[in-house]
């Protein structure tokens, strides 16, 4: 009774949150997403725009007049006069819904609504990978009845008690995992070995030819367990500094050379990776099962370590899981573009900022089946971070205002082409 007046109590709680933020485009003005639909009526407009998708669209890390729906409407190009916009912009972005999730909001808001949106923009598919609960209220309920004990711990990851419960639970492990499995510390191996220190040095500086030729020139035997605290080093400062996909890649090119880490000295890098791999979108469980499988073909004894066996089958099953998340992701943004369809709506899609693989994969494939307009932010942040901008990012994969800032006016682009809205006289 505790556990379920405790979860209730969040989800309330977040809802008050979420519905605020939502609903507050006018200054001194909230109330909830329905009744501003409402209060919109006063507003002339030649079109309606619904924005639907998850955090990116709701703007959950920035305040509201940061994000990307708050910004398009307060456009100088949208304002007509005082009482007239050209787009009538309504943020329904929900943090973490899944496509399945903004699948059924729309069918929602058609039938709530007095009327129909005339253009609907969405971005949505990132969030699927971690709501499976979503994606198995699609099946049939013979599978699910049969795989009820496979897929239980699939729904008691959707409570919000439980992440809280995850949190403190992986902080536990993490602590415990560091000090019992590292075998030489950092700290101990610069007091004890100065040569190898210098080679850590190097790897720390991203100079991986500098500490090869070093161990060459001098002629040192690095051992595994030295091999281990190398590694972690490097790891730990790049999950701390969030760099999640360097922090795969360089773990498998370190283990590509060192495959003798996986005899037992490897623990906490490959625990490390698994976590990293949970907070990153440039590489999928293919890929890591596929490199994982390059080394043992190299190393043919790596495949009867109990290391290799573990994570080599966590990434291979993982791939299986993600394959139907997939599937799945693209069959309900389809469903999305034959409802807009179906009622006269334009729908326009956009493709993330950060690299979700997966997700603006299936963002890009459904706007081309269906000859839909794609906003493509990933390219247009990726140029922008490769010429030296920074401050596109605020956490993570969520941008910073002036990332939302770069969104809508990738966005306006697009209705600009799309919808041939002129510049007003």
């Amino acid at each position: 009774m505790t556990i379920s007046v405790v979860e209730l109590g969040l989800r309330g709680l977040g809802l008050v949150i979420q519905t605020g933020r939502e609903a507050s485009f006018e200054d001194g003005k909230t109330v909830d997403r329905d009744s501003k639909v409402n209060l919109r009526k006063e507003l002339k407009a030649d079109k309606w725009v619904l924005a639907l998708g998850d955090s990116l669209t709701n703007g959950s890390n920035v305040s509201v007049n940061e994000t990307y729906p708050f910004r398009l409407f307060h456009k100088e190009e949208n304002r007509i006069s005082d009482n007239k916009v050209r787009f009538n912009i309504l943020n329904h972005g929900i943090c973490e819904s899944t496509t399945y999730q903004s699948l059924k909001q729309l069918k929602d808001i058609l039938k709530k609504w007095n009327r129909v949106p005339d253009i609907i923009i969405y971005l949505g598919g990132a969030a699927d990978l971690f709501s499976p609960i979503s994606a198995l209220q699609q099946e049939k309920v013979g599978e699910i009845v049969e795989d009820i004990e496979e897929h239980a711990p699939s729904f008691i990851r959707g409570l919000r008690i439980y992440k809280i419960y995850r949190g403190i639970n992986l902080a536990l492990k993490e602590s415990f995992l560091h000090n019992s499995t590292l075998d030489i510390t950092e700290d101990e191996l610069r007091d004890w070995d100065p040569e190898v220190a210098q080679v850590l040095d190097f790897y720390l500086t991203g100079d991986v030819e500098a500490a090869e030729k070093f161990v060459t020139d001098k002629g040192l035997e690095v051992p595994p367990v030295k091999l281990e605290t190398i590694l972690n080093a490097v790891v730990d400062r790049l999950f701390i500094a969030s760099k999640q996909s360097r922090v795969i890649e360089e773990t498998l090119k370190f283990l590509e050379k060192h495959p003798e880490l996986f005899e037992g000295f490897g623990r906490y890098p490959l625990h490390r990776m698994t976590m990293a791999y949970d907070f990153q979108s440039k590489y999928t469980a293919h890929d890591i099962a596929k490199r994982l499988l390059k080394i043992a073909h190299q190393s043919p004894n790596v495949l009867q370590t109990e290391l290799y066996q573990k994570y080599a089958t966590l990434f291979t099953e993982r791939e299986k899981s993600i394959q139907r998340i997939n599937r799945l992701r693209i069959q309900n943004i389809r469903e999305l573009a034959e409802i807009s369809k179906a009622n006269g709506i334009k729908l326009i899609l956009q493709n993330y900022p950060e690299n979700f693989t997966d997700a603006n994969i299936a963002l890009e494939q459904v706007a081309k089946e269906y000859g839909l307009p794609l906003v493509d932010n990933n390219t247009v942040f990726n140029e922008l971070i490769e010429k030296g901008n920074n401050d596109l990012f605020r956490e993570h994969e969520h941008p910073s205002p002036e990332g939302y800032k770069l969104m809508a006016s990738n966005v306006w682009k697009v209705l600009k082409k799309e919808i041939q809205v002129d510049k007003p006289n």
